[in-house]
């Protein structure tokens, strides 16, 4: 399901955090109006997603709020520990709707995608 179609979806330009707001190599789970974001940010890059796995229907970040992996390449599910690809969601079977996302002034907002 693309990101845009969920309820509460925000609007393409809305801010979501600062990018201060983000450590490097860490998520950070954001409910916004209803609507839950998890923001992972390595190095210069930040990538987002709907807080939802596909599996569980319950946010990636219900059960604890560290999902990185170890290695910092995946996401995992801390309901039942499957692991999304940072950068593009993927699964072995699924994957996360992506939210795009960029920095301007410091600040990270919905791109146009």
């Amino acid at each position: 399901m693309d990101w845009i179609d969920f309820p509460n979806a925000p609007n393409i330009g809305d801010v979501i955090c600062e990018l201060a707001d983000v450590s490097e190599g860490t998520t950070k789970a954001i409910l916004i109006d209803g609507f839950g974001f998890l923001v992972v940010r390595r190095k210069d890059h930040v990538w987002g997603f709907v807080n939802l796995c596909p599996h569980q229907f319950l946010p990636l970040t219900h059960r604890r709020s560290d999902i990185m992996s170890a290695d910092a390449t995946a996401l995992l599910c801390s309901n039942h520990s499957m692991r999304f690809d940072i950068e593009t969601g993927q699964s072995e079977t699924c994957a996360l709707s992506k939210v795009p996302l960029q920095v301007v002034d410091g600040e990270i907002v919905i791109g146009a995608g």
